[in-house]
């Protein structure tokens, strides 16, 4: 894995649930590359935490080594037992403080809360190389798969295990669903040019048969299902979408297939894609396709077949299940 991750220098980890072991891979990758590379450490959300703010289990904190510049809030500081040097704040807010760039000057636990919005995260790798950083890693957050944007990270893994689901079956078919989401092929460039120009215009756009447009007046997509689907006929070939593509709109598309010949869904990103993969294949039944305007560079799965609330996976059975149906490499860290 770490081979894999070598040549790219933003590397995020997203998790499909809690405890499905996202801090354990950071934790290793830290590790890992110590030695050779001079790290940088974000969060999109909270992580290193003692204990799991939601379900009130006991997690893995992040473990960082002298050197490593950290971005976090100013109220995460106090719970960080490295030796701190400030070395410049961000004016960047969160309910958290002020985010500040830290450095670590001894080996420590690290209460990592990072920026919230991906600009903002963009921001905070250009004050990472200032301070000489090789490789920067973002911790993403539960529900937060925007740290998988190619326009933050060069290479993400997906982190995945028997916390998401006691039944075995669902953890691999909605793992599989992940990893086809953030694997959805690119637009052709015509069509990424028209689709993203109409992005920065609307917030949802129709294209044609014959390259000719309409820009839909709503402020969001969210709960416009019904008004989106009334306007796609025969001829819509492309539904430009700046948000999210949720289950509601899904679910409206398949109830109206009758009206649809041939339609292709654009969206910016994989991570845009909100849906379960029982939606995804009523999709895949009515020829409805998904085209993204960047592709995210998926390079490994990690699983954590043990669960905090008491069950466990055969780990054979459940690397076999996922490997039936995912094409990318999986790891189980802790085994390494």
């Amino acid at each position: 894995m770490i081979d894999l991750l070598t040549p790219y220098k933003t590397i995020s980890i997203v998790g499909m649930a809690k405890n499905v072991g996202k801090t354990t891979t950071l934790n290793y990758i830290l590790k890992s590359f110590f030695q050779i590379k001079k790290i940088g450490l974000t969060s999109i959300g909270m992580d290193g935490e003692l204990k799991d703010t939601v379900t009130s289990t006991m997690k893995p904190r992040i473990y960082i080594e002298s050197g490593t510049i950290v971005a976090t809030s100013a109220r995460c500081l106090s719970n960080c037992d490295f030796t701190i040097q400030i070395l410049e704040t961000t004016n960047i807010s969160t309910p958290l403080g002020e985010i500040v760039i830290v450095k670590a000057l001894s080996d420590g636990y690290a209460l990592v809360a990072g920026p919230s919005y991906n600009k903002q995260i963009r921001g905070i790798f250009d004050i990472f190389l200032k301070y000489g950083v090789d490789k920067i890693l973002i911790d993403g957050a539960i529900n937060r798969m925007s740290s998988a944007d190619s326009y933050i990270s060069e290479a993400t893994i997906l982190c995945t295990g028997a916390s998401y689901s006691s039944q075995i079956n669902n953890v691999v078919a909605n793992t599989s669903h992940f990893v086809d989401l953030l694997s959805l092929n690119v637009i052709d460039n015509f069509t990424e040019k028209l689709a993203n120009k109409l992005m920065t215009e609307a917030q949802v756009s129709l294209i044609y048969d014959d390259f000719s447009f309409k820009k839909l007046t709503m402020k969001t997509a969210l709960n416009s299902s019904k008004k989106i689907v009334f306007e796609i006929n025969e001829n819509v070939r492309f539904l430009v979408l700046r948000g999210a593509l949720t289950t509601e709109l899904v679910n409206e598309l398949v109830q109206n297939r009758q009206k649809i010949k041939q339609l292709t869904i654009v969206v910016s990103h994989g991570t845009k894609c909100i849906f379960d993969y029982k939606a995804s294949e009523n999709l895949k039944k009515c020829n409805i396709n998904i085209k993204v305007l960047a592709k995210t560079n998926l390079l490994c799965l990690t699983i954590n077949p043990t669960s905090p609330f008491g069950y466990t996976f055969n780990e054979k059975e459940f690397l076999s299940s996922l490997r039936e149906k995912i094409n990318i490499p999986i790891y189980n860290v802790m085994r390494d």
